[in-house]
């Protein structure tokens, strides 16, 4: 199967399978009972919130109106609608748009129950609008967005030539990745599974398509799944431990119930389902870790047979449609050995950034009067109205500013750091942009507000951010960015949406070590963003940053090939997509 201009699959145990699951969904009707655009209504402020400046719910006042309302369109909410939105706050384009994204109260009054766009109007108020009478939808059911930005890259010919390159060798990396995948299959079938060659479980997919009816349609047999399991077998799907570990578990109860009675399924087939499990535990002994998040592969080393990885993979990450960039791309990451490090000192930050997910930096070298200029720039740019230069959230708890700083070449350009990241991310890296950043949330409870005030991981696997300190960063009172240590070596079980991805403090807290990322102006850190993480909500003192984040090379290009709704590059950013080893002249 070759892989061309659009992507419409799923990986699942080591193999695409196109997939449907549309007679769960409901479809669109052809002819949409809308009312004329205004209605005699105005719209007077947009905002997004309980996501980033990028993303989240959308949010509207209306005639005069001093509170913010949601918008819902339970049978309507696409691209097209999302790039009205995000056209409206700045930005270029859409990349995502999420028809449930939640999170308001239920007191919030549903502003608009439905929208229809072209994706061409001006405005929301300019696409064909029915207006919610205030109690349509419940806080659950607002849609929301995510954004993206690209700045003076939107018409350089140049960048768009790299883009049509990158993306042709992602094609290729794709086909490769799904030829290796299917030899792999394969194989692990017939070294694990002893069923006769007439038997379902041996047709190629037939397991994959198992887990995936099963996850469609929640239809598992109790007699199917119902033997002895033994002991020390990991079982992360079970509902009192996804329950413990997700903030959002009713959201993704059925989805884990499924992938709890598939797993169970192979584990007590009758012809190899004990023989399996013993190669589950023989992995544990040998180093395998595993959670309700999911799997830590680092203990193993070289240990583990390509078999034995192919067989983890179809157990328990298979289901996962973001499966290739966490297992092709990145897996292997993890176990490199760099050739790009040229001094013990970067060869003691690389380890520490490989060991912890986590490299803190006392000082970046800018000195006091790059800094002084930096925090002019960045008060003068927080504070500006200018909606194609700075974006907010939930009013203002966190800004963000997406404007050149050159001041900060003497960082980005830093021969030590370009090794330290090509070696964590591969040796083709790009810096995708950086930012300014604001955090001023005050209490504890703004966790509603400023979403990534919970326990997180970004969704977009192994890449990194790096914060420089505009100014001293308290570790109480400062804001800062949490780091769970040693979950950057996890292969997460699902990734594909936002609830799969948010965790209980008392989970993180209990299973890992927390480095705060604090210290003194003109420090920092740079960090795996795949990282279980949070920013802090509480404390006095606001938070400005510039942040830079940085990707292997090839991992974007998947991304859009695959049509993975994924924040890869980041939308609320300046960009400059760099090789790592170029200067930004």
């Amino acid at each position: 199967m070759i892989l061309k201009r659009t992507i419409a699959a799923v990986y699942v145990g080591a193999l695409w399978l196109t997939v449907s699951c549309s007679e769960h969904i409901n479809n669109v009707p052809s002819e949409i009972g809308t009312v004329a655009p205004t209605d005699g209504r105005e719209i007077d402020a947009m905002q997004l919130a309980g996501c980033n400046t990028d993303c989240g719910r959308v949010e509207i006042k209306v005639d005069g109106g001093s509170s913010w309302g949601i918008v819902c369109s339970p049978d309507h909410w696409t691209l097209k609608e999302a790039q009205v939105i995000c056209r409206s706050l700045g930005f270029d384009t859409a990349f995502g748009a999420m028809p449930t994204f939640g999170g308001a109260s239920d007191a919030q009054a549903t502003v608009i129950s439905h929208v229809n766009c072209t994706g061409e109007e001006d405005s929301l108020a300019h696409c064909h609008l029915i207006w919610g009478n205030g109690k349509d939808c419940d806080g659950a059911s607002a849609v929301g967005v995510s954004c993206l930005n690209m700045g003076s890259l939107a018409n350089d010919p140049h960048h768009k030539m790299m883009t049509e390159l990158a993306s042709a060798k992602a094609y290729d990396t794709v086909n490769a990745w799904h030829d290796r995948a299917r030899q792999r299959k394969q194989h692990v079938q017939n070294v694990y599974y002893t069923h006769s060659a007439s038997s379902d479980s041996t047709a190629e997919g037939d397991a994959a398509t198992e887990i995936m009816d099963a996850t469609c349609e929640s239809a598992m047999s109790a007699d199917d799944s119902t033997c002895e399991i033994l002991d020390g077998v990991p079982l992360p799907f079970t509902a009192d431990l996804v329950k413990e570990a997700y903030t959002m578990y009713d959201q993704i109860e059925n989805t884990f119930a499924a992938m709890d009675a598939a797993l169970r399924k192979r584990l007590c087939a009758p012809t190899d389902g004990l023989a399996v499990q013993h190669v589950l535990l023989d992995l544990v002994a040998r180093g395998l870790k595993w959670n309700a998040l999911g799997l830590d592969l680092s203990g193993l080393g070289t240990s583990a047979t390509e078999d034995e990885l192919t067989l983890l993979h179809e157990l328990y990450l298979s289901h996962n449609a973001h499966s290739p960039i966490h297992w092709e791309l990145d897996q292997p990451l993890r176990a490199q050995a760099p050739d790009v490090l040229r001094t013990d000192e970067e060869r003691a930050l690389y380890a520490t950034l490989q060991r912890d997910g986590i490299l803190m930096v006392d000082d970046f070298g800018l000195g006091d009067d790059t800094l002084d200029a930096l925090e002019r720039t960045a008060a003068w740019a927080i504070e500006s109205k200018n909606t194609s230069m700075t974006s907010s959230v939930s009013g203002g708890s966190v800004v963000t500013s997406r404007l050149e700083l050159p001041e900060l070449e003497p960082v980005l350009s830093n021969e030590s750091i370009t090794n330290v990241m090509r070696a964590y991310l591969g040796s083709e890296t790009t810096l995708h942009g950086y930012k300014l950043t604001r955090l001023a949330t005050e209490e504890a409870a703004d966790v509603t507000s400023y979403v990534a005030a919970r326990w997180h991981h970004d969704r977009a696997g192994r890449r990194t951010k790096m914060f420089v300190f505009l100014h001293d960063i308290d570790c109480v009172e400062g804001h800062p960015t949490q780091v769970a240590t040693g979950t950057h070596n996890l292969a997460y079980y699902r990734t594909e949406e936002f609830p799969m991805s948010r965790y209980s403090d008392e989970y993180i807290a209990r299973e890992y070590p927390i480095q705060k990322g604090c210290g003194k102006r003109g420090g920092g850190f740079v960090f795996d963003t795949h990282t279980v993480h949070k920013g802090t909500p509480y404390g006095r003192n606001t938070r400005t940053t510039v942040i830079a984040e940085f990707h292997n090379s090839l991992k974007c290009p998947i991304v859009r090939a695959m049509q993975m709704a994924l924040p890869c590059p980041s939308g609320d950013q300046f960009m400059v997509h760099r090789p790592l080893g170029t200067s930004m002249e």
